[in-house]
C-alpha cells in the first residue's frame, strides 16, 4: 500500500494505491465521540488539524481493525512524528513505514508502563 500526497490545484490531494483518500467516517456523537480536526481536508508538512486527518485517515487504512489508531494519542503522535516532517511539495509513504513506525510507538509505550 503506498500514500502519495501532491499539490496540484488549489488543495492538496492524497492518494492510497492511486485512488483518492477521503476523510474517515467518524463517531460525531455519544459518549466516545471523535472530533473532526479539519473542515478543508488532508495537509502535512506541518503541525495543524489538515495533518491530524491525514494521519488519522493513514493509520486507519493500514490498521482497519484496530480501534487505538483512532485515539488521539496514537494520531496525534504520528502527525508529530511522521505527518509533519513529509515534504510539503509532495510525498511518498508506504504502508510498511507506517507499520514500522507503529512498532516503535507501541514498543516505546510498552517501556513507559
Amino acid at each position: 500500500m503506498t500514500f502519495t500526497g501532491v499539490r496540484t490545484g488549489p488543495m492538496p490531494v492524497v492518494y492510497c494505491n492511486g485512488e483518492a483518500l477521503r476523510l474517515p467516517v467518524i463517531r460525531e456523537s455519544g459518549w466516545n465521540r471523535e472530533a473532526r480536526h479539519s473542515p478543508t481536508g488532508f495537509e502535512w508538512g506541518y503541525n495543524g488539524s489538515g495533518p491530524a486527518e491525514l494521519a488519522r485517515a493513514i493509520l486507519m487504512r493500514v490498521f482497519p481493525h484496530d480501534r487505538a489508531v483512532r485515539e488521539p494519542r496514537v494520531y496525534q503522535a504520528f502527525k508529530f512524528q511522521v505527518v509533519s516532517c513529509l515534504p510539503r511539495e509532495a510525498f511518498t509513504l508506504t504502508d510498511s513505514e507506517v507499520r514500522a513506525w507503529r512498532e516503535v510507538f507501541d514498543d516505546v509505550g510498552r517501556e513507559a508502563s
